[in-house]
């Protein structure tokens, strides 16, 4: 759903970071996830995307995580046995209702 008037407030938090662990454990959890939920045929380009997409972040000082992919994938490769037996996919038809919705969001219909 979508509401125009919905307002978020982030308070900064003053605690120190491991910047660097919170992008490795997202790309992880983010193929989990598509390993879980997503149907075989999306699943593929969704399990290429996420390496590349944490590819272009960089650190702190510009650099990439290149040994972050390996710690990636040797995490996932033990979570593999977990995400296969307890995989219960959307179906294809949610999958593109939800891409439609993330391009053009409906407006939310007061009553």
């Amino acid at each position: 759903m979508y509401d125009p008037e919905l307002q978020v407030i982030h308070y900064a938090d003053e605690r120190r970071r491991n910047w660097q662990r919170i992008r490795r454990l997202w790309a992880r959890n983010a193929m989990l996830t598509t390993l879980l939920r997503y149907p075989w045929l999306a699943a593929l380009p969704a399990l290429i995307a996420t390496p590349i997409t944490f590819l272009r972040m960089k650190d702190e000082k510009g650099k990439r995580d290149w040994a972050g992919v390996f710690w990636i994938i040797s995490n996932l490769t033990n979570l593999v046995p977990f995400a296969l037996s307890n995989r219960r996919p959307i179906q294809n038809q949610t999958l593109k209702l939800f891409k439609q919705l993330r391009n053009q969001p409906m407006p939310v219909i007061t009553q």
